[in-house]
């Protein structure tokens, strides 16, 4: 029985450190208070982008971004143009 226990409570913990190491990799920058756009503002980043074509893909991406944020400002305002003042 302590055996089994044993197993139990270190599969429990290395299930633990796996979650916890998977969740937090996306927010590691905001937790170790780095600033996560410092690809942002490097220059060089964005001469390769230009260079690779990846800058296609970059303004894709903001399109859409842009696109489902207009889309959901006519869903808040519930109307094409404008408020409805009624």
């Amino acid at each position: 029985m302590p055996c089994e226990l044993s197993r139990a409570q270190e599969a429990l913990a290395t299930a633990q450190q796996t979650a916890k190491s998977s969740l937090l990799t996306p927010l590691r920058p905001f937790v170790l208070g780095m600033r996560p756009c410092g690809l942002a503002i490097n220059r060089e980043y964005w001469s390769g982008a230009v260079r690779s074509g990846e800058i296609a893909r970059i303004g894709v991406y903001a399109l859409e971004a842009y696109g489902i944020f207009k889309i959901g400002e006519i869903i808040g305002r519930r109307s094409l143009v404008g408020y409805n003042v009624n």
